[in-house]
């Protein structure tokens, strides 16, 4: 890969990272494996299985160190939901050659493309409440929750208690709509909580700046953020400047007057005019460029 995140994990020198190539999963048990999403599946398995470890989806965020867990058994999961015979695979924790990992790959002979999440959530939990000296499966919000169905409590409420969490699945399929916009640079710099005045539907709201959609007007610059949270169409200006070095290499600050388009997470120098929001997310100058990366 050749992404921001991959690049500067690997040139982190506090992190040591070491490259170990993994064979292609295209079958398992003479059954053909077609989707990425259940090939990573099974790929996870033989590299917990070959080295151990702790394996999570890149949409995870660890919220505090998993040492208090490490030795309660060999493999570690959690539930997805309230249903006591799931266990999630985007988290697991696991030692060498561990049995359970390996019953749970042999299950793949019986693997059905047709039934998305039975070897990665359903006969994973039904396997670890029947071998139960195999592995251990923590409460839900031990690493799922809020769960999939829950985006509110991650994206517009500041209300969930994260306390019994030692991580959180941003469940990325579900969600992409808010996720799609913390680029690299607004994630580094933007503190989590931003929020930002428009005025929408003819109200003044004051709202997180990810929540920012097409049509809200904002300022350009406030007390709280001076990145431009989204792409937009200057309605108020004078003596605006707008430093788009990190989009076009361009050094110099450049003026933008009434009617010009601005970037989101360009910086604003001076000028505290507004603008109206034309592009959000995946549709912005910042979403496009993600993408060809």
């Amino acid at each position: 890969p050749n992404t921001f995140w991959w690049n500067k994990t690997k040139n982190d020198p506090e992190i040591n990272v070491t490259l170990v190539k993994s064979r292609l999963v295209e079958t398992i048990f003479n059954k053909s494996i077609d989707h990425h999403a259940h090939r990573g599946d099974i790929m996870r398995l033989e590299v917990l299985i070959e080295y151990g470890g702790i394996y999570l989806d890149t949409d995870v965020l660890v919220l505090r160190s998993f040492a208090p867990l490490l030795n309660i058994s060999d493999v570690i999961m959690a539930h997805q939901s309230d249903d006591p015979k799931t266990a999630c695979n985007a988290v697991i924790l696991a030692k060498k050659n561990a049995t359970f990992l390996r019953r749970l790959y042999h299950s793949y002979q019986s693997f059905d493309s047709r039934c998305w999440d039975c070897h990665s959530v359903k006969l994973t939990g039904q396997l670890a409440s029947i071998y139960i000296d195999e592995v251990v499966v923590l409460p839900t919000d031990t690493f799922f929750r809020p769960g999939w169905d829950e985006p509110d409590k991650f994206f517009k409420s500041n209300d969930y208690n994260f306390t019994s969490n030692y991580a959180a699945h941003l469940w990325n399929t579900v969600n992409n709509h808010y996720l799609s916009v913390l680029t690299p640079d607004i994630a580094l710099r933007t503190k989590p909580n931003s929020r930002i005045t428009v005025l929408r539907n003819g109200k003044i709201q004051e709202i997180p700046i990810i929540d920012v959609v097409v049509g809200d007007v904002c300022p350009l610059k406030s007390d709280k953020c001076d990145h431009i949270p989204a792409d937009g169409l200057v309605i108020e200006s004078n003596s605006l400047e707008v430093d788009e070095s990190e989009m076009t290499g361009e050094i110099e600050s450049i003026n933008r007057c009434y009617g010009d388009i601005v970037f989101g997470d360009t910086v604003v120098k001076n000028g505290t005019r507004k603008m109206v929001v034309i592009r959000v997310g995946e549709y912005s100058s910042v979403g496009a460029g993600d993408r060809v990366s």
